[in-house]
């Protein structure tokens, strides 16, 4: 793995002071703490966030596809940030609305592991690269699991409710097709990794793959915990969605930082070593 140059170690430090800062916010506002400021103040840095990070990808992968699917994964991750915030801040007197905004969570969810893949796909080809059209059939089970969620309120076979359909959307349970779900999202988490080993040319492979792992096994650590509905974690990282949206940017991050994904970056230190 590459060491980080100065530059790089200050965008570090100020990333993870900003990630410690949106802590600090939600424990604020979610102790009563004038929640509508503090939750207002969270969901602007963590999409100022976001949008840094997709002007970061911007100029340092390269152009073509590979840079085109890893900007999505950036906008579907500022929609997912944004939406919550939406969600929380001006939607919590609306059960149906806030039922709804909650469902469409999975649109990321879905469809961020299937570009991540779809990047890994494109790597080590020419910038002109294309992927063949064969690969658009993904996206069809990845809809269908959008579909499936979005419906819930028809049949209830991701989540249940006691009762019928709530005026809250707080109580539930999670039901048959939840794991169907989760479990096709898996898959593509899974391809995306044996693409990237598969592409992989350069020597120290397998430490070069542990880095990317990391936050991914730290992910599934948490989804679990979030499932049983873990007490000390709801408390102080109940946040889902951004710990979600930052353990993928990690995970990116991770890959361009080993070489997995190539960028254009470090080119001052090539010519300085020439």
């Amino acid at each position: 793995m590459q060491k980080l140059n100065p530059h790089e170690k200050r965008i570090l430090v100020l990333s993870v002071f900003l990630v410690i800062l949106a802590a600090v916010l939600r424990s604020v506002s979610i102790h009563g703490i004038h929640p509508i400021l503090f939750g207002w103040l969270r969901g602007l840095l963590q999409c100022g966030m976001m949008v840094a990070w997709g002007v970061s990808i911007w100029q340092r992968v390269l152009k073509g596809r590979l840079r085109t699917y890893l900007l999505a994964i950036d906008s579907l991750l500022l929609f997912w940030i944004a939406e919550r915030t939406i969600k929380y801040m001006m939607l919590k007197e609306f059960a149906a609305a806030t039922r709804y905004c909650w469902h469409m969570y999975y649109i990321p969810i879905q469809l961020v592991p299937l570009f991540a893949l779809f990047a890994a796909l494109c790597v080590g080809h020419p910038e002109s690269y294309k992927l063949p059209r064969k690969y658009n059939l993904m996206f069809i089970p990845a809809i269908t699991m959008i579909i499936i969620v979005m419906t819930n309120d028809l049949h209830q076979l991701v989540f249940s409710f006691p009762g019928g359909i709530p005026e809250r959307g707080d109580r539930y349970s999670y039901n048959v097709l939840y794991p169907v779900v989760m479990g096709w999202m898996g898959v593509e988490v899974l391809l995306f990794f044996i693409e990237l080993a598969r592409k992989s040319r350069l020597p120290w492979k397998g430490r070069r793959l542990l880095l990317p792992f990391i936050p991914t096994l730290f992910g599934i650590a948490y989804g679990i915990l979030y499932v049983l509905n873990n007490p000390v974690l709801r408390e102080f990282a109940g946040d889902m969605n951004a710990i979600f949206a930052l353990l993928i940017v990690l995970t990116c991050e991770a890959c361009i930082s080993t070489g997995l994904i190539p960028s254009n970056s470090r080119y001052e230190e090539l010519f300085s070593a020439g």
